[in-house]
């Protein structure tokens, strides 16, 4: 009995820094993923069936409990292979976001679900078709564990379009807030 007690006065020790964990203020966020650009169809019947590939990104923001409003930069590359050749795609980003957190549904260990949109413009740089600039936009999906009192692991689902009428990603990944 006494070697649980003091087993679960351990891990409730451990969890005693994450209530400490800001409410609101600045925040930077890396964030790592895989990306996964839906099939294009080009003309009739033929399709460009794309490779998953990776995006990258980075943001700065402030919370405003429980709202947050962020500027992000991101970077998404897939290829496809269509008739023996492969082409690759790029698209920069920066974008407005703003963010819900869900803090209400007090879920264990500090665990925090967010949902958001962004609004901004998108940089397309493809094998051969020069660059283009378009209206974009994104859905947001997450949630944050804090691992300190001022840093969240956080796993994220975005969906991202960049203004085309077939231009849909999907990303999933990982990353590091860090507040301040």
């Amino acid at each position: 009995m006494k070697k649980i007690f003091l087993l679960i006065a351990a891990c409730f020790s451990l969890t005693a820094p994450l209530a400490a964990h800001p409410c609101q203020g600045a925040y930077v966020t890396g964030f790592g993923g895989a990306n996964f650009k839906q099939d294009q169809k080009i003309s009739g019947d033929t399709k460009l069936d794309w490779e998953t590939g990776y995006a990258l990104s980075g943001s700065v923001g402030y919370k405003w409990e429980p709202f947050r409003v962020e500027l992000e930069g991101a970077y998404r590359r897939n290829t496809a292979k269509h008739l023996g050749k492969h082409y690759g795609q790029g698209v920069t980003s920066a974008l407005v976001n703003g963010i819900y957190d869900l803090d209400f549904l007090q879920l264990p260990s500090g665990i925090t679900p967010y949902v958001g949109v962004g609004i901004g413009t998108a940089l397309h740089n493809g094998n051969g078709k020069g660059k283009d600039l378009r209206f974009a936009w994104q859905g947001i999906a997450g949630v944050a564990l804090p691992v300190s009192d001022r840093v969240d692991l956080i796993t994220e689902y975005r969906y991202f379009n960049a203004g085309f009428k077939q231009d849909h990603n999907h990303t999933v990944g990982a990353g590091l807030r860090f507040w301040f």
